[in-house]
């Protein structure tokens, strides 16, 4: 198992933690223009999704802009050295993530109920849009971690 994942820690990496810090607080500024944007709406007389369960989204939302914007600038999780071990775990995500699309999906279609309830989105709406949000992220992160397994392998090769 350690010679297909490699060793599991690298040395500690000042540039990864600055970057994390920047993108975290990228994230806290989205996450506040989500909740001010929804503040609006709800004065107006708007909510688009029933109850709290906007911000649900909301926080997947927050999630996959965190996870986008590390797998674009290289910052991964933690200090793990092989992308292998990131790949593997977005993948198990993305698998669990489907698989609760597909269920919310299949109880819709027994119960006949729909994802729209009185042109609000349903619960049931609510976390299928999450889930697909998060999927989109997680396989963003698993793009960035299939380029870097590639071009290890290119640096080893020459």
């Amino acid at each position: 198992m350690k010679k297909l994942f490699g060793p599991r820690e690298k040395p500690y990496d000042e540039r990864e933690t600055l970057i994390r810090n920047r993108v975290y607080k990228h994230g806290l500024f989205v996450l506040a223009a989500l909740v001010l944007a929804d503040m609006i709406f709800r004065e107006q007389g708007t909510p688009w999704a029933q109850g709290i369960y906007n911000h649900l989204v909301y926080l997947a939302a927050v999630a996959a802009f965190l996870n986008i914007e590390f797998a674009i600038r290289g910052a991964y999780y933690g200090r793990l050295e092989s992308p292998k071990i990131v790949l593997v775990s977005v993948l198990v995500l993305i698998a669990c993530f489907g698989a609760n699309i597909a269920v919310r999906m299949e109880t819709i279609r027994l119960l006949e109920t729909s994802l729209m309830e009185n042109g609000m989105v349903s619960l049931r709406g609510s976390y299928i849009i999450s889930s697909g949000i998060l999927m989109f992220a997680f396989a963003c992160t698993g793009v960035r971690a299939v380029v870097d397994i590639c071009r290890d392998r290119k640096a080893k090769e020459c």
